[in-house]
């Protein structure tokens, strides 16, 4: 996971529990209180309404393939829990491409591929396909600074290189539900924030 991927886990992580300490401290200071936010949750444990779901907690199932997910979701709904689906896609750098631009043919390509051997530089194609099609791949570099020393040592025998970041989308889909207790599928229900 990347660096920013984790801070924002353990900021979700953090969030969740200093609202769970809010909560505690708000029933036991407060016992009996109807104002305060606690007294309201325990107000709620007896019979719901439909208000009553709509402000309780919600809660996450997950990662769940996506039609598994939508049955899930039809089976709560049938049963007058509200659900949803939520697929996030998250884009992650994976690895930088060293490559020379795309020239304007194909023999062109072959050409500057034959030049590149003949100086002494082996581990290069020429792209086929795509929008950098007749470019030269250089190879793809996944650790940090790699890409860098590529590019440096090419420059250094007069070939001008250029770096791409190289991206991989990852999807996750869950189940969300907004109820005052986690719903009893056999499922692990995570308690999240709502939105």
């Amino acid at each position: 996971m990347a660096r920013g991927g984790r801070i924002t886990v353990l900021s979700l992580v953090l969030l969740c529990l200093l609202l769970g300490i809010w909560q505690l401290r708000g029933a036991v200071s407060s016992a009996g209180s109807a104002q305060s936010p606690a007294a309201a949750v325990l107000r709620a444990v007896g019979p719901t309404s439909e208000s009553d779901r709509v402000e309780g907690r919600c809660w996450r199932a997950g990662p769940l393939d996506e039609g598994d997910a939508r049955k899930l979701v039809n089976r709560l709904l049938a049963s007058g829990i509200e659900a949803e689906v939520a697929v996030d896609i998250r884009r992650e750098k994976v690895a930088d491409w060293v490559y020379l631009p795309p020239l304007a043919t194909q023999a062109a390509a072959q050409a500057e591929l034959q030049r590149l051997r003949g100086m002494g530089i082996d581990d290069l194609a020429v792209v086929v396909i795509g929008p950098m099609r007749h470019g030269l791949s250089l190879g793809l570099y996944a650790e940090p600074g790699r890409a860098l020393q590529r590019v440096a040592a090419l420059k250094a025998i007069g070939v001008d290189a250029r770096i791409e970041p190289r991206y991989l989308e990852r999807r996750r889909t869950d189940v969300l539900v907004r109820s005052l207790r986690p719903p009893q599928t056999g499922l692990s229900w995570n308690s999240v924030v709502c939105r």
